[in-house]
């Protein structure tokens, strides 16, 4: 990824509660951005791929979805994956009150530019 494309898509993941993003291409090449010190790159790294692993073997069994959500105590995952088979993974803070509709619209769009 290009510096300039990166830099675009951290400023348009800077939403509320995003601790990191981290995205992964069909070669496991990673990207990632943290905006609080919750994960190490390595983790990101780790955790996408086995959700990227986790949501292809559920495309094999025929689920339709393009997005999902995993909660925690403290943090939601929330993973879009494109047809080319990049990954984006969103890092939020899991706290009350949280509005994830844009997140999940930024993860639509993520979707949609395949």
């Amino acid at each position: 990824m290009n510096p300039k494309t990166k830099s675009q898509l951290t400023q348009s993941l800077a939403l509320p509660g995003v601790a990191a993003w981290c995205i992964c291409d069909a070669n496991h090449a990673f990207e990632h951005h943290c905006f609080t010190d919750w994960f190490k790159a390595a983790q990101l790294q780790t955790i996408t791929m086995r959700l990227a692993g986790a949501l292809e073997g559920l495309r094999k069994r025929q689920t339709a979805a393009r997005q999902f959500c995993w909660v925690f105590e403290h943090a939601q995952l929330l993973l879009a994956q494109r047809t080319n088979g990049e990954t984006l993974v969103l890092f939020v803070e899991h706290r009350p009150g949280l509005n994830l509709s844009i997140h999940q619209a930024a993860l639509a769009e993520f979707s949609a530019r395949s």
